[in-house]
């Protein structure tokens, strides 16, 4: 991702001294020779024009018409950098669909002034990415903040947008990796419902178009129709620039005047596709059929814009009836056993939108029944509007949504970037407000509205006596309303130094009477947040064993409701707090990542404790858990290549593995089989045996009171000791016999390409490091050998990575390779692979990308005590097996005197090929004439 621009003076007496030569000789002959006589030349002053601003964001414009967010917050300790542009799918004309995105993965190709600097990226620590929507192409960037890297990428943007090199042997190869995307998507079945749907809801309007575009159009790109569709989109006035995070102010606007004051318009005006899709006047149709799993009913409805004020009550209309909790859809089709899931979402887009409704249709259900049952929730609504409890309920939710966002600076500039290039972007800031106000009668009113019988998609031609269309008014003028509108910034939060001696002084750990462990961190946080880890272990191997599922169906059901709360007075609860919580848990242990407000933290914890020590045990939850996973279970699977080579690999590991370990994977038949033996008594009865926390961490980092946290710990969990002793499953190092595996999926576009080995090593931090440096420098990354030779140089592939995981409790690490790619191109992707493992195994790495590679591993290790969910998780670990914070310290000393003769020596050590065992899965055969590999109904899947 890059581009070209000349420094403010240099441009302005060139384009100068152009002007005056060019006078000089193109006037008459003079008699005589004129004396030359020096000329003044004065550059143009370049400053930046202070716009709007709200909530800690404030606008500039350059005369160009750049427009620049700024949203500083000093307690952030990274930096964020947006750069959205105003052309999406929607600015294409025939022959150019997809060349929106396209043109996203080209300007990571190289620059006039930079070249291709991906490895500057790495090297200076800088995460990148891009994506490209209906109506807009973003590039985002974040890194540890850092002035000088700020400038340097503000640099680098600068140079992109109006200088991208486009040259035709990138676009070759980059073209087939774009088209290995389209063929991902391609076996996506829900992804290609939901397109077809589009088409069919937009006739005349581009959002008929999928983003990606069609594989034609991706194949015949024009080299010189990429750069005009590129001079007539990436100019400054078209484009707004975001920084967000800790950042100096002055410093960056300086640097936005030098780099991107003298960048210049095309002499064209700007214009973007703007149509009306013509009202609809009747029932349209879509109907897929290929392989998959479950048979699925959608039904949609064209809505307003995303900025009309409609949309945000029917966002609203959405959650009420999807909730699983009380949602209309839940009860009326999931309970009642007619749907196994189901679900309803605004598609939201700048000129118009959709509003989707779906279900999945049991085992042997009745989809047209369910059909009629979903359309009949949709379309009566005017009948049976909703009641002012489910909506309070909703509402609680959103609120308390709505103050986590207003805690991110980073968060409030993405959003005001989204809207900036085509309204005013506080009419984000705006909706976030309205949210909190909305009221019930404006829900109720918005869905008779729109979802009229004359506006369906679904499927079927039904004429009607009468037309009854849905008129989509046009968005009104949304900058008017928010013309004087202000909102006061957040209070900042308090910054540590991110040491191990400025954490740990200001850490308070203790134990509990029942042996829990914890940590606090007090410190003033944006928004008074707290941040919190609880997390404990229980039973032996063989217990665990014996009682999977039902550990399984305990933890998933304490969050259902407690003995005193049912499910929705459990979830309003939360909301009141403003608490929220993620549970993640099995037959072992339970972990509990949470966050929750200063000044309601004792009662948060006390609703933790209640909620892990007296789970409610709903029959009716516990029977709707137990048929999703039968259904799930039970039914036949499509060939996707990936589930059948990750299904083949899986077998082949576990073999070396005892019947009845605990380690070993379950099949889909014997998981289908234990869960359907899994009675209600069971995971009660395994919840009062093992559910106990003397084995165990909790870590709270954020504004509140020591002592009073100790007390509420102490009184929720301390005198709740665990039932059985957590034993750790030993897993030693196994020898595994390499194999190759070759599947056939029939009729998919994608291929998997998995490999696999185990390499004997007991955990230290320095094998690690040296393996993880190793493991960086083949395959993880866009620097490295793989990426380099699989997706850029050869262009195979949409993605590629090699992966290195050091479990430090086990006797080995786990080394895997993954790839997708084209059936076509089996044998190429094998080759290449094999040859860069190779190489490097043959002549190791060169000077020059470990240099670069070691530097941007030294600053991920450098930047964890900076942020807050880093600490947390450093002093869980340091609790867990009693090291010092300044372990971390030392492994980073440990890391600096690394050398590349160590990680070479490793390499080829331990980087094996001939102990690889290979899964590909694809359809092979359509690509090379005849079967190239197995049936996959001989498989068995896990």
């Amino acid at each position: 991702m890059q581009s070209p621009r000349f420094t403010v003076c240099a441009l302005a007496v060139s384009l100068a001294l152009s002007w005056v030569g060019q006078a000089a000789t193109t006037g008459k002959s003079a008699s005589r020779p004129v004396k030359a006589v020096p000329v003044a030349i004065t550059a143009p002053v370049i400053s930046l024009q202070a716009g709007p601003s709200a909530a800690g964001i404030s606008e500039f414009r350059l005369p160009n018409g750049l427009r620049i967010l700024l949203a500083p917050d000093q307690t952030e300790p990274a930096t964020s950098v947006l750069v959205a542009y105003g052309v999406g799918s929607r600015d294409e004309s025939p022959g150019e669909y997809g060349m929106a995105h396209v043109l996203e993965h080209m300007m990571f190709k190289g620059s006039k002034r930079f070249g291709d600097e991906r490895a500057e990226y790495q090297r200076r620590g800088i995460g990148w990415n891009a994506y490209t929507t209906v109506d807009n192409t973003v590039y985002s960037n974040g890194f540890v903040s850092n002035d000088e890297t700020l400038a340097w990428l503000l640099a680098h943007e600068a140079d992109r947008m109006t200088g991208a090199l486009l040259q035709p042997e990138a676009l070759a190869t980059e073209m087939t990796v774009v088209r290995n995307e389209w063929e991902r998507g391609e076996n996506n079945n829900s992804q290609v419902l939901n397109q077809r749907m589009l088409a069919a809801a937009y006739i005349a309007h581009p959002y008929h178009h999928s983003t990606i575009g069609y594989r034609s159009d991706i194949e015949h790109v024009d080299i010189d129709r990429l750069r005009q569709f590129y001079q007539r989109f990436y100019r400054p006035d078209n484009a707004t620039l975001t920084i967000a995070g800790k950042f100096d102010v002055d410093a960056a606007k300086q640097a936005i005047v030098r780099e991107f004051g003298t960048l210049q318009n095309p002499p064209l005006p700007l214009v973007r596709a703007v149509r009306v899709e013509p009202v609809q006047d009747g029932q349209r149709i879509v109907e897929l059929r290929r392989p998959g799993d479950a048979e699925h009913v959608r039904v949609a409805y064209r809505i307003p814009g995303c900025d009309h004020p409609d949309t945000l009550a029917l966002r609203n209309l959405a959650a009420l009836l999807s909730n699983t909790r009380n949602g209309r859809l839940q009860s009326a089709l999931v309970e009642t056993k007619q749907a196994v899931s189901q679900s309803a979402s605004v598609q939201c887009m700048e000129q118009d939108g959709l509003f989707v409704a779906a279900a999945t249709v049991p085992k042997g259900g009745d989809m047209a029944k369910l059909e009629r049952a979903l359309i009949d929730q949709l379309e009566g609504l005017d009948k049976a509007p909703f009641q002012a409890s489910a909506f309070e309920m909703v509402q609680l939710g959103t609120a308390n949504a709505v103050k986590q966002m207003r805690n991110k600076i980073g968060t409030l500039a993405n959003l005001a970037t989204q809207l900036a290039n085509h309204t005013d972007w506080r009419y984000a800031l705006y909706n976030l407000d309205r949210a909190e106000t909305i009221s019930l009668a404006e829900v109720n009113q918005v869905g008779p509205r729109y979802f009229k019988a004359s506006a369906r998609i679904v499927g079927r031609f039904l004429p009607t006596a009468e037309a009854d269309r849905a008129e989509i008014p046009v968005v009104p003028d949304t900058a008017a309303l928010v013309r004087d509108y202000q909102r006061t910034a957040m209070e900042s939060g308090e910054v540590i130094e991110p040491t191990a001696a400025a954490v740990e002084a200001r850490t308070v750990r203790g134990q509990l009477a029942n042996g829990l462990k914890y940590a606090l961190l007090a410190k003033k946080t944006k928004g008074n947040e707290i941040q919190g880890l609880f997390r404990v272990r229980f039973g032996s191997p063989e217990e665990r064993r014996l009682n999977r599922m039902p550990g399984d169906f305990a933890g998933d059901l304490l969050n259902k409701g407690t003995e005193k709360l049912d499910k929705l007075a459990l979830e309003n609860a939360f909301n009141r707090l403003d608490a929220a919580a993620n549970f993640n848990s099995s037959s072992g242990g339970v972990q509990i990542n949470f966050k929750a407000r200063h000044d309601q933290i004792a009662d948060a914890v006390a609703l933790f404790s209640e909620v892990v020590r007296h789970p409610r045990f709903d029959g009716v939850e516990f029977d709707l858990l137990k048929r999703r996973w039968l259904d799930s279970l039970g039914r036949d699977k499509a060939p996707e290549p990936e589930l059948f080579a990750n299904s083949r690999l899986t077998q082949h590991f576990d073999m070396g593995l005892p019947a009845d370990s605990v380690l070993r994977s379950l099949t889909r038949r014997e998981r289908f089989a234990l869960v359907s033996a899994t009675t209600l008594d069971m995971a009660r009865r395994f919840h009062g045996e093992y559910y106990g926390g003397s084995e165990g961490e909790i870590v709270l980092v954020g504004d509140f009171d020591v002592a009073a946290v100790q007390k509420a710990l102490e009184q929720g969990f301390g005198n709740w000791p665990a039932k059985k002793p957590y034993v750790k499953a030993q897993d030693p190092y196994r020898e595994i016999a390499p194999v190759r595996f070759v599947t056939e999926t029939p009729d998919t576009k994608n291929a998997i390409y998995q490999a696999q080995a185990y390499l004997p090593l007991a955990y230290s931090f320095h094998d690690d490091m040296v393996l993880t440096m190793a493991n960086q420098l083949l395959g993880r990354g866009p620097q490295s050998r793989l990426w380099q030779r699989v997706r850029e140089k050869d262009g195979l592939t949409y993605g590629i990575g090699s992966s290195l995981s050091f479990d430090r409790d086990d006797e080995y690490a786990t080394w895997s390779i993954s790839a997708t790619f084209a059936p076509e191109n089996r044998a190429k992707i094998e080759a290449a692979i094999l040859e860069e493992i190779n190489r490097a195994r043959r002549d190791g790495f060169t000077a020059e990308e470990f240099a670069r590679e070691k530097e941007g591993v030294l600053r991920g290790y450098r930047q964890t005590l900076a942020f807050d969910t880093a600490r947390m998780r450093l002093l869980a670990d340091s609790l867990r097996y009693g090291e010092p914070l300044s372990l971390t310290e030392a492994h980073i000393r440990d890391l600096e005197q690394l050398t590349l003769e160590e990680v070479n020596a490793a390499f080829k050590r331990h980087f094996d090929p001939a102990k690889l065992s290979y899964s590909l899965a694809g359809d092979f055969a359509k690509a090379e004439g005849k079967p190239a590999g197995d049936d996959p109904r001989k498989i068995e899947l896990y």
